[in-house]
């Protein structure tokens, strides 16, 4: 059987492009076209579908946009779609749209055309690619920057061919600068331009506009922003610290920079310092510059500087912006000036020669302390202070004053404190009394007064540098050299003539300035130290040198022995007085001796010591002589003997010795003494005293008158006589002679006197005459009466003495005495030489310098 039957055979269709890619302006036209064969059956137009990816990598529709009958996909372009019968499909897209980064709303992509038929389906795709001037995407934003931070602008543009991308730079002066691609420009991407603009470390100089341009073959484009630079407030300088003296002007500067221009305000240790014209006052100065931070200046000045002005003074920059961001610097003021005076100044310790002083540091200045000066005041002796000491040595406030302290003495002290500067005020004044010490200083003025034999005064005064109270003074005494021969020892007490007891060495304590040491050795050189005490102790010692006077000795020199180897003469020999009853060194004797007959007064020898010997000559002949030898010491006073006195000071000589008689042979007298003559014109009257040696009893006188010779026998021991029968007008020679056993003496030395003239007128008439011898005789006749009184009184006292002695033999202490052996005792006479010899009688003596009376028994 045949049959016929039909095959069909299927074919899917193939999709082909008419040109592909395809390049078109922004805003232009462009037609997509594809060509379908080889489909059985035909592709049915309601089977195609068009499809768009904005990617250009895309292989297939899946995925893409359906865009089948779409006629306004991005709002500004145009489709529409056609079909010819030669099996050409087209989509023609009107005002094209350029790609934009920021969105999908482009026309440049890939299209896909899908066709379908019972055999199956294919697709092909046209690439669209939309060229365009370049565009802005994003625009640069204005900022502001603070100064130092990063600042970043971001241009992206899109254009198709590629921008190319620059950066164009205006200053705040209007100057531009093109901006080279750097390390602070960054550009990304081939078709959308991301150019980045980055200042790493904005400056005050960029501020400005900062301008971004693109820019292709199509066209060019430009998108700016202003960069505002915010310089934080920054002290640029600020004056050093100072150290500035008080009550000078002064003035802190400070300089800040910043933008907006900041305000500048001082603080003080932290506090807000407001301006005022007593203290200080604040100005404000700004400079602005080109390209430069505005800068302001503040000034704090001191009007002037004061104590409490020393502080840390801060500089603080602010703007009304930058409110959390500001600047500041510190700057210290430092016043200087002398430091006050030390406190709690004080005498903590103190004894008699050191006074421990003690303070405090006041405020120093501002300036180390490099000393205090301790200052002192003798309040006894000064009105100003002086410097004691420096201390220099830092952090010991104290200090022993031991130089120039002295005890006993009311002191003040004040310590003054130093820095570079100076010296301040001296602080508060301490006072103290030393305490007392040993005396330094030996009593003043220290001497003798009133020196006796057996005492000596001492007197003193205050020592100079008495240390204290003075409540006693010691006196040590011991004997150096006895002008007596004592032999000193260092016994408390000397062997003394009289035996009583006699301080040779000692010691004694006396409250008062002075004192009589008694009884001590006569005639001895003593030594004495006088210290003073106070209640600490015993001070230096003055020393005196003195001497107890020489006395009369108490005992006469022993061995006493004469005799007669001519009839004018007697040897007289005698030994020393014992050392011990010498007091003194004996310096001279003296013999006595008398006649014991009479009427010889008593005669003197004088022997200088140390010979112990005289001969006695130019004697009576054949005529007992008492004598006697006395010593005596530096006092030379001798004289007659006279009523005794007891005056103990006036002493010369001592006892007498044992007396002896001796009669040498009679002689002739000497010539009669004492001559005067009185004449009238016709008489005359002469008087004369009796020899000094009569050799024998006077018998008479014998007057001479020119060649008259006139007798008087001495039957009345008369010695005067009136002579008669004279011639007027006549001179006379007139001389006496005295006659004894042995014969006429020597004639007194002739006196010549003349007789009144009568005719002269100045002659004395016979009653005148007879008056004026009437005178004479009267007083004569008192002469006599007075003689008879003188020796009536010695008589009497002379009685009362030896009844004074025989009651007690030693009644007076400064008299010598015979002791009753004495009394006994006769002198031998020699009479070998004496034709009869004369009956003794006995003889008294006064001594008026030793006040002593030797009466020598017949």
């Amino acid at each position: 059987v045949s049959a016929t039957a039909n095959v069909y055979v299927l074919v899917a269709p193939s999709v082909l492009p008419v040109a592909t890619p395809l390049v078109a302006l922004e805003g232009g036209n462009v037609t997509i076209s594809f060509v379908i064969t080889n489909a059985i059956p035909p592709v049915q137009p309601w089977s195609l579908l068009w499809f768009y990816s904005s990617s250009l990598l895309a292989t297939t529709p899946n995925g893409g946009e359906n865009i089948t009958n779409v006629t306004n996909r991005t709002q500004q372009s145009f489709f529409s779609f056609s079909i010819f019968a030669d099996s050409i499909i087209n989509l023609t897209i009107t005002k094209l749209v350029v790609r934009v980064p920021s969105n999908n709303l482009t026309d440049e992509g890939r299209y896909f055309l899908l066709a379908s038929n019972p055999a199956g389906s294919s697709f092909g795709f046209v690439d669209v690619s939309v060229l365009g001037a370049p565009r802005v995407e994003v625009s640069p934003a204005s900022q502001v920057v603070i100064n130092t931070n990063p600042a970043t602008f971001a241009c992206f543009s899109y254009a198709n061919p590629s921008p190319v991308v620059w950066w164009v730079f205006t200053d705040a002066q209007g100057n531009s600068t093109n901006l080279s691609t750097g390390s602070f420009i960054t550009v990304s991407s081939s078709i959308v331009v991301n150019s980045t603009l980055t200042i790493s470390s904005v400056q005050y100089q960029d501020r400005g506009q900062y301008n971004c341009t693109a820019s292709n073959v199509i066209g060019t484009v430009s998108s700016g922003a202003t960069l505002t630079v915010h310089v934080k407030p920054v002290v640029t300088s600020i004056s050093n610290s100072s150290e500035v003296n008080i009550t000078q002007p002064f003035s802190l500067q400070c300089i800040a920079t910043g933008f907006p221009r900041p305000a500048l305000f001082w603080m003080k240790n932290g506090a807000n310092v407001s301006g005022g014209p007593s203290i200080f006052s604040i100005n404000i100065t700004t400079t602005q510059l080109a390209n430069s931070v505005p800068q302001v200046g503040s000034a704090l000045n001191f009007t002037p500087v004061q104590r409490n002005d020393t502080a840390n003074y801060t500089c603080v920059a602010m703007n009304a912006i930058l409110t959390t961001l500001n600047d500041s610097q510190t700057s210290q003021l430092v016043i200087l000036e002398l430091p006050d005076p030390p406190i709690n100044t004080a005498i903590s310790q103190y004894g008699s020669r050191w006074v421990f002083l003690t303070w405090k540091a006041g405020f120093d200045g501002n300036k180390p302390i490099t000393s205090f000066n301790i200052y002192g005041r003798n309040l006894n002796t000064s009105s100003s202070f002086q410097l004691v000491n420096s201390q220099t040595q830092m952090g010991q406030y104290l200090y022993n004053i031991s130089s120039g302290i002295a005890p006993f003495t009311n002191y003040s002290f004040t310590v003054q404190a130093c820095n570079l500067l100076g010296c301040g005020q001296t602080g508060s004044v301490v006072f103290v009394f030393t305490l007392q010490d040993r005396p330094d200083s030996v009593p003043s003025n220290c001497r003798t007064s009133g020196n006796t034999s057996t005492s000596i005064g001492l007197q003193w005064l205050l020592p100079a540098i008495p240390n204290g109270i003075i409540t006693s003074y010691n006196i040590t005494y011991r004997p150096l050299v006895s002008r007596s021969g004592i032999i000193l020892n260092s016994d408390t007490f000397a062997p003394s003539c009289s035996n009583v007891a006699v301080y040779q060495n000692g010691r004694l304590s006396i409250l008062g300035l002075n004192t009589t040491l008694l009884p001590l050795l006569k005639a001895t050189n003593y030594m004495f130290e006088i210290t003073a005490f106070t209640s600490v102790g015993e001070g230096p010692a003055c020393q005196v040198n003195a001497s107890t006077s020489d006395d009369v000795p108490e005992a006469p020199p022993v061995d006493l022995a004469a005799f007669s180897p001519t009839s004018t003469s007697i040897q007289v020999s005698w030994g020393l007085v014992p050392p011990v009853c010498r007091n003194g060194l004996i310096l001279e004797y003296q013999v006595f001796y008398i006649s014991a007959s009479g009427p010889d007064s008593m005669m003197t020898t004088r022997v200088t010591s140390p010979s112990t010997s005289t001969v006695l000559t130019n004697l009576r002949k054949f005529v007992f002589y008492s004598l006697y030898v006395q010593a005596r010491t530096s006092i030379p006073v001798f004289g007659n003997c006279s009523v005794p006195v007891v005056v103990r000071t006036l002493n010369v000589f001592g006892n007498c010795s044992v007396p002896v008689v001796v009669r040498t042979l009679n002689d002739t007298a000497d010539a009669p003494r004492d001559v005067t003559i009185s004449l009238g014109t016709s008489q005359g009257t002469v008087q004369w005293s009796s020899p000094t040696s009569p050799n024998g009893d006077i018998t008479s006188y014998k007057i001479y008158y020119n060649s008259s010779i006139a007798n008087l026998t001495n039957s009345t021991m008369a010695t005067n006589l009136t002579l008669y029968n004279l011639s007027p007008g006549t001179e006379y020679s007139i001389g006496v002679s005295a006659i004894n056993g042995a014969g006429e003496g020597a004639m007194s030395p002739p006196k010549i006197m003349k007789t009144l003239t009568i005719n002269n007128g100045n002659a004395l008439t016979g009653r005148n005459a007879g008056i004026a011898v009437g005178v004479v005789i009267l007083a004569v006749l008192v002469i006599i009466v007075l003689v008879v009184l003188i020796y009536g009184y010695v008589w009497i006292k002379q009685r009362t003495y030896k009844k004074s002695l025989n009651e007690d033999p030693h009644v007076l202490a400064n008299s010598y005495t015979l002791m009753p052996q004495e009394r006994e005792t006769l002198l031998t006479v020699d009479t070998s030489v004496a034709a009869t010899p004369e009956p003794a009688r006995p003889v008294q003596v006064y001594l008026q310098s030793c006040q002593r009376i030797c009466e020598f028994p017949e």
